[in-house]
């Protein structure tokens, strides 16, 4: 088994199979207007780097055996994708202190 205590970049777990990951959502994948949209102030207006953010969640999403955490910061940014995984049936983790 492998435990990591720091974070781990989709490179890191390719191949690899969680228990629960925890997926930190940054605000560079958002989904508003009824559509995923990009944040290309992080990224070059290349087509290819498109490809590679929803790559990258795609292997984080898909590491976990049991389950995945999803952890949305508190900015208003990913409000909108916080209630799209909400409405698709994720789970809220209430009562969980900092």
């Amino acid at each position: 088994m492998i435990r990591s205590e720091s974070g781990l970049c989709q490179f890191h777990v390719l191949g690899l199979e969680f228990c629960m990951p925890v997926v930190v959502w940054k605000a560079d994948l958002k989904f508003y207007d009824g559509g995923w949209k990009y944040d290309l102030l992080d990224y070059t207006e290349n087509h290819s780097k498109l490809g590679y953010i929803h790559n990258a969640y795609r292997v984080l999403l898909t590491r976990g055996r049991d389950w995945v955490i999803l952890y949305f910061p508190d900015i208003w940014e990913l409000n909108s994708t916080y209630e799209y995984f909400r409405n698709a049936g994720f789970i809220e983790l209430s009562g969980l202190k900092n």
